[in-house]
């Protein structure tokens, strides 16, 4: 998705100085295609660092943070009801 989004806003820039140099049809288009592959490619690598760094940080979170064994239990009908202890 971050990828995707680089790449279209690196096209419409493209176009858009194109469009203000007086460019040629031609060249604006080949040049706003360089630039939304190259866009892509970085957003690509940009993204995936991303979900590693949000990834790591959930993992850790989840170490450093437990779920605890004796948590009320929830109904069907939302009421929480304790768990009976064995003895």
């Amino acid at each position: 998705m971050i990828a995707t989004c680089f790449a279209l806003v690196a096209f419409a820039a493209a176009l858009a100085v194109g469009v203000a140099a007086d460019n040629s049809v031609g060249t604006i288009i080949q040049r706003a295609l360089i630039a939304m592959a190259v866009a892509w490619l970085v957003g690509r690598v940009i993204g995936g660092i991303a979900m590693r760094v949000v990834h790591e940080h959930v993992e850790r979170y989840k170490r450093e943070h437990p779920i605890p064994d004796d948590l009320p239990e929830e109904d069907a009908s939302g009421i929480e009801t304790h768990r009976e202890q064995p003895g």
